[in-house]
Parts: C-alpha cells; sequence; structure tokens
C-alpha cells in the first residue's frame, strides 16, 4: 500500500475521532450517526482486507488460521486431560500433558503435528473414562480432522509466482475501492456538517489539508526527487510462518523498525536508489537482503527468509 493510499485511511481515523469529540452535537444532524458507524466499518474492514493482503499472498492467511485453530482445540483438550488427571490423580497422565502442553505454543510446522497427534492418541487410550469431563468419540473425530486440516497446509507446495499475484492484484483492487468509498463518505460527512456546525467544519478542513499535505509525499528530497517506500515481510526457512518482533535496519534511514505479528515492516521516505536492509532476531541468523531498489513514487516489496541457529 502506497503512502497516498495510507492518507486516505489516516484521514478517516482523524474523521472518526473528531466525530467522537462532537458526537453530543452531531448525533443531532441528519444522517450523521449512520454515517459514523458506516465509516467505522469501512475502516475495520481496511485493516482486515489489508491483511488478508500481506498474508494471502504468500499462502500464510489460511495455514495461520488453521495452525490457531489447531492450537486452541489442542489447549482444550490438554486443559481437560490435566483437569482429568488431577482430579482422578493420574500422575502418570499429568506428567506426559504436562510435556505435550509446553510444546504446543513452542513449536510449529510437523512438530507441532506430532505433538498434537501423540495428545490425540493418549485421550483415545482414556476416552472412557474422559467421557466425564466433555471429551467424547465425536470431539475427538474433530480433533482428528483439525489435526489433518493443518498437516495439509503445512505440506502443501507454495503457491506460483503467478498465483499470488493475481490474489495480491484482486485484493489491491478491493482495498483501492474501500478507500474510495471512505473518500466518498468523508466528503458525505463535509457537507452534512458544513453549514450546521462550524466548530467540526473547521476541524475536519484542518486535519484534511493536513493529511492532503503530507499525501503529496514531501514533494522534493536533498536531490529534488520525491521520495519512494519499501514494505516486506519476514518468514522461517522451515516452518515458513513469519517471524514477529524481527528488528529490521534499512541503509540511510534514521530508525531501525520492527516486524509485526504478520511478520511485515514498512519504511517510506526512502531516497530512491539502491539499498540494503539488515534483519535480526534472537535465535537466528542475521539476514542481509542486498540491491533493494527503490524508485520515485514507488513501492518496493521485498521477502526475505530467516534461519534459525
Amino acid at each position: 500500500m502506497r503512502i497516498t493510499d495510507l492518507n486516505v485511511l489516516r484521514m478517516a481515523e482523524a474523521v472518526i475521532n473528531t466525530l467522537q469529540m462532537f458526537a453530543t452535537k452531531l448525533n443531532l444532524v441528519p444522517k450523521l450517526p449512520q454515517l459514523f458507524e458506516e465509516l467505522k466499518a469501512l475502516v475495520a474492514l481496511h485493516h482486515e482486507r489489508n491483511q488478508q493482503l500481506v498474508l494471502g499472498s504468500s499462502d500464510a492467511a489460511v495455514k495461520q488460521e488453521k495452525r490457531k485453530l489447531l492450537e486452541t482445540s489442542a489447549d482444550e483438550l490438554a486443559n481437560t486431560m490435566l483437569l482429568f488427571a488431577n482430579m482422578e490423580n493420574v500422575t502418570e497422565v499429568r506428567g506426559k500433558v504436562d510435556l505435550y502442553y509446553s510444546d504446543l505454543h513452542r513449536v510449529g510446522g510437523d512438530k507441532l503435528l506430532d505433538t498434537c497427534r501423540e495428545l490425540h492418541r493418549l485421550a483415545t487410550t482414556l476416552l472412557d473414562r474422559l467421557d466425564d469431563y466433555s471429551i467424547n468419540t465425536a470431539w475427538l473425530n474433530g480433533f482428528k480432522l483439525t489435526i489433518d486440516g493443518y498437516a495439509a497446509v503445512n505440506s502443501a507446495p507454495r503457491a506460483s509466482i503467478s498465483a499470488r499475484a493475481a490474489i495480491k492484484t484482486e485484493m489491491e483492487s478491493i482495498i483501492s475501492d474501500i478507500r474510495a468509498l471512505l473518500t466518498d463518505k468523508m466528503d458525505l460527512a463535509f457537507g452534512i456538517v458544513k453549514s450546521r456546525e462550524p466548530e467540526f467544519f473547521a476541524a475536519y478542513t484542518n486535519a484534511r489539508v493536513i493529511v492532503d499535505r503530507h499525501g503529496k509525499r514531501r514533494p522534493s528530497s536533498p536531490e529534488g526527487e520525491t521520495q519512494g517506500m519499501v514494505s516486506g515481510t519476514l518468514t522461517d526457512s522451515v516452518t515458513a510462518e513469519p517471524i514477529a518482533d524481527a528488528i529490521v535496519q534499512m541503509e540511510g534511514m534514521p530508525e531501525a523498525t520492527t516486524t509485526d505479528e504478520d511478520g511485515s515492516f514498512a519504511f517510506d521516505q526512502v531516497d530512491p536508489g539502491m539499498h540494503s536492509i539488515l534483519c535480526i532476531k534472537e535465535t537466528y541468523q542475521n539476514l542481509s537482503l542486498t540491491n533493494i531498489e527503490v524508485k520515485a513514487d514507488e513501492e518496493t516489496e521485498v521477502e526475505g527468509v530467516m534461519v534459525k541457529g
């Protein structure tokens, strides 16, 4: 997403904040309360679709969803079995489940699957005793399907470049439509209150001027050129899971950034030219991304794969 596109979202959030400040007065203005809710819903939808854009093009969205579902189900089973073991003082079961439970959120990929399969196998041997704790054949069959679902996406080959490009193009089109709708609704809000609430009108106008000016990407840099943006993702070399909280340093930028929970990072106001990025994460080898070409008024996307060691 380019800087100018991000400004539409910033503007919408600024309008929502301003509407909240004037909520008592503006609730009396026809159509404005409904418009306020529509703006909030569109901003939430924008965030959701943008996350899908980040994850979907790398096949991580479905995989992450199925992993979370598996972890949630495994947590429920492990906690129920611990309750059973403690209530009936079955020391051996408690010891085994403790070991499985400690691995559930520490490992991924095949190791997570192995842990869940062992948990399922143990529960199956105790099925006649677990029924009093709401674990029955139907529940365990559902858990087995959840395991199989994660196993399928974990072993599936990564989508082709063309398939990922098609997903990205479609999602960008959806996000663009959302931004256009946001802009229309903000202008509608502007029109509604223009003659009714001059104080809100002034706040809205000032906010829009500031954001629109920012959106022109600061027309000149020291070299007399406009600037660009670099965005990217970091994933684990084995599990292909996103790497969060990695430190990302870009040559020539005054401050480093960190990856979010989706493994994503971004730098704006980057001067055109060739750049390099250093990625640092505890328990991983440092990763250098080189020969990153940044062009004026364009977004450059990079992908990094980090190796543990």
